[in-house]
């Protein structure tokens, strides 16, 4: 008896199989996440059986035998997977709940539509949308592997070399769980069951979720890198499809697994040589070779090979970090990766060197320096192979501490050197003075950017500076400014006068506020225009935190003094430092962004429940507040860009329930459009203009109005000859929605504000003495409607 050592997949191929013996899963089956099947051993001289690959049908007739002299016809016998192949290419006529079912997602990374094209296309998604913060390809070794994966068994000739070993299957569907969005054949193949591309995304979504349970290879709780990276991805779909808790989860897994895997001693020297529980050790076992090799100088491959491995396990590390600090605010999601652990690994090299496997020593975090910038550290600054990757790693760190600060409470005065606040901001000045001039902020940069294809990169670090400056400066800020002729403080009006030093802080502070969301929103529209749009859940919800920005300066224009989001300056003879358009183009951008991300559905969701609380609390402060006249003529005579405005609102307009169609009540007569709107602005309606429980957005739900009410202050005789503009302060002192969500939580204005109670008044941060009056939200409310 004799028996082959070579499956008999390696055996059609024409490549080595390395094994550990006959019914053994060799290494190409095992990467590869194919059935190992071999030849059976047959006595010397017969033919093979078939079990070996092949059958033999014996053709009988007179004097002929099994094994005698006739003709013997070798067919190929039926291997499994073209039984299931079928299976794979059914989505034109497959339904959404057929298709979510084990076959289709242990079989979809076969399908027919998974060429090398689409591939590419894949692969080019990723590295715009999501390579910022997940850095961990090495784009020449990747695109082996993915020939390697995608080639068809025996298309190998014997003078090629053999192929890279194939990507992990997990791996793959991580990237196709994000991208496949973004592509349109996928989103075209799967159009017949899936009709939306976030439906698509689910979708392999899913059968990365049943893969990860269900591992042929190992067990899920197994480490390895390339489930780390997986994990990665799926987290940011599951943050970007509203479900951040199960996305923390996953992220939670993603860091434990690395701390099995030693990411974080990656350049320690007592580093692991390799992970413990690897399923792939024997190409870390032999270090102490390698070494000798780069030692020697005999050979560059492996030195190579050797530096990008490295430097692919700390890139994996500083996604897992990044994620990290995005995804933690403080008090429901703490941050799970510590600083200590941080600092131990380099910070990534530059791209280049990435490359061409490049060791370009760079320096390491040092979140100590680069919190206290006054303290020199020289580990902090060595290095010269840190480049945008480095600089993003710092920004996502000085992010998440501020994003503590803002569920903390600091009792200090935010001038005074000892508060928190001051030494954030500093912090934040400070690196943002020390980066390079090729990656300041400007539009000749970002040009040079466009062409050597980084945009990417420098764009995510500079909305994350963006974000930082936004939030930490909207703590200087009321809520609710009714009475406060420009920023004055977190407290409206002030108890006290404030300093001369006062007022110019509070005023330079909210210049920082509307010019940091000018900026972050002038960014995202040079990307688009250039055809580098970046879509992924962190850049949605900055952009979401730059138009309630503007939406604040729009209710509110007293506080934009210098038009940076309205477009209309408050100094005389000053031109404004905005177009006043950035408001709606951050809106567009969130609404184009809906067939594609949920969060994005839910971002615009939250910002027509901001526009809600803002003109209802405005109108019930016209109404039943003294200064309530005050506040009318007040934005009468602010109202900026009137056009813009209208159109700005309009697009925050909910839709109007179809199941109960809104029924006009009359006042005696047939009612039109124009007789609600001049009911609704003279405040003379007595009775509810729409039924009950219906959602309209013009003022046909203002509520009554007794006699001995101020009413409400209408149009200037020189706006009331334009519809539009009698139609948009009709909407701006009516109700548009109800306002009550899911996600309420996150948009505490007004009813958390109005109705809170005196002891809760007492807890919140008094950085002027005094407080509030009767009816009217201070800044200590928590998270309001800016913050979402």
């Amino acid at each position: 008896m004799r028996s082959s050592i070579a499956c008999v997949r390696c055996r059609r191929s024409k490549v080595k199989c390395v094994n550990s013996g006959p019914n053994t899963t060799c290494r190409a089956c095992e990467a590869s996440n194919r059935e190992c099947t071999y030849p059976q051993p047959v006595a010397s001289g017969a033919p093979r059986t078939a079990s070996a690959g092949m059958t033999i049908n014996s053709v009988t007739g007179p004097g002929t035998g099994a094994l005698g002299g006739g003709t013997a016809e070798r067919t190929e016998a039926p291997k499994k997977a073209k039984q299931k192949k079928p299976g794979t290419n059914l989505s034109a006529t497959a339904t959404a709940a057929s298709m979510n079912t084990p076959l289709y997602w242990m079989e979809c990374l076969g399908q027919s539509v998974l060429t090398q094209g689409v591939w590419q296309m894949i692969f080019e998604a990723f590295q715009l949308h999501h390579s910022p913060t997940l850095p961990f390809l090495h784009p020449p070794t990747f695109l082996n592997r993915l020939r390697a994966s995608t080639a068809n068994p025996g298309s190998s000739s014997g003078n090629s070399p053999p192929p890279e070993k194939p990507h992990s299957p997990l791996l793959l569907l991580g990237m196709l769980t994000l991208t496949a969005r973004h592509v349109g054949p996928l989103v075209s193949h799967h159009a017949a069951a899936l009709s939306t591309p976030t439906a698509v995304s689910e979708f392999y979504a899913s059968a990365l979720k049943y893969r990860l349970k269900n591992d042929k290879e190992g067990s899920l709780l197994a480490p390895a890198l390339d489930k780390v990276q997986a994990l990665l991805m799926l987290t940011v779909h599951e943050w970007g499809q509203m479900r951040k808790t199960d996305a923390y989860m996953w992220l939670g897994f993603a860091i434990r697994m690395g701390g099995a895997l030693g990411l974080s001693w990656v350049d320690a020297d007592d580093a692991p040589t390799s992970a413990p529980y690897s399923p792939e050790p024997e190409p870390e076992e032999p270090l102490s070779y390698k070494r000798r090799k780069l030692d020697n100088g005999t050979s560059a491959k492996a030195a190579t090979a050797y530096t990008v491995e490295k430097e692919v396990r700390r890139r994996t590390f500083w996604a897992v970090f990044i994620l990290d600090r995005a995804l933690s605010s403080g008090r429901y999601f703490p941050s799970m990766v510590s600083s200590i652990d941080a600092d131990r690994v380099q910070l990534p090299s530059d791209e280049r060197g990435f490359m061409f496997g490049a060791d370009i020593k760079t320096g390491f975090l040092n979140s100590g320096s680069l919190l206290h910038p006054e303290r020199n550290c020289d580990s902090q600054q060595a290095g010269g192979g840190e480049r945008i990757l480095a600089h993003v790693v710092k920004a996502m760190e000085l992010w998440e501490q501020i994003q503590i600060w803002v569920e903390t409470v600091d009792n200090a005065h935010p001038m005074s050197p000892n508060s928190t606040y001051y030494k954030l901001s500093t912090a934040l000045e400070a690196f943002v003075d020390s980066l390079p001039h090729q990656l300041e902020f400007s539009s000749n940069t970002l040009q040079v950017h466009f062409s050597t294809r980084s945009s990417s990169s420098y764009a995510i670090l500079h909305v994350t500076l963006f974000l930082a400056r936004i939030t930490l400066e909207r703590k200087c800020l009321p809520d609710l400014p009714f009475l406060s002729p420009c920023a004055l403080g977190p407290i409206d009006p002030p108890g006290q006068q404030p300093s001369p030093e006062e007022e110019r802080f509070y005023s330079e502070s909210a210049e920082r506020f509307m010019s940091s969301s000018r900026d972050l929103i002038t960014l995202i529209s040079s990307l688009e225009e250039w055809n580098c749009k970046i879509e992924s859940p962190f850049i949605i919800s900055a952009v979401e935190r730059a138009a309630r920005s503007g939406l604040y300066a729009y209710s509110f224009p007293w506080m934009d003094t210098r038009g940076y989001m309205t477009g209309s300056s408050r100094i005389p003879e000053a031109e404004p430092m905005g177009t006043g358009e950035e408001t709606r183009k951050a809106i567009e951008f969130i609404i184009n962004l809906k067939p594609r991300w949920t969060y994005a559905k839910k971002s615009l969701t939250k910002l027509v429940e901001m526009q809600v609380c803002l003109s209802e609390h405005i109108e019930k402060f016209i109404q039943h507040d003294p200064h309530g006249r005050v506040l009318s003529d007040k934005i009468m005579k602010a109202v900026p860009n009137v056009d813009e405005r209208g159109r700005l609102f309009a697009m925050l307009m909910p839709p109007t329930p179809k199941p109960e169609a809104a029924v006009v009540v009359s006042q005696g007569g047939t009612s039109s459009e124009v007789d609600i709107l001049l009911h609704a602005v003279s405040g003379a309606v007595q009775e509810p203009v729409v039924a009950a429980g219906t959602e309209r957005w013009m003022a046909v739900n203002t509520p009554n109005v007794s006699a001995q009410q101020p009413t409400t202050a209408g149009p200037k005789s020189d706006e009331g000859g334009s519809l539009d503009a009698l139609a948009g302060f009709a909407a701006q002192q009516g109700k548009i929605g109800n306002g009550k969500d899911e996600y309420s939580r996150d948009v505490k204005m007004g009813e958390a504000g109005a109705k809170k109670d005196e002891g809760q008044k007492e807890e919140g941060r008094r950085w002027i003495a005094g407080g509030p009056p009767v009816g009217v939200a201070n800044w200590s409310v928590g998270v309001n409607a800016l913050e979402g």
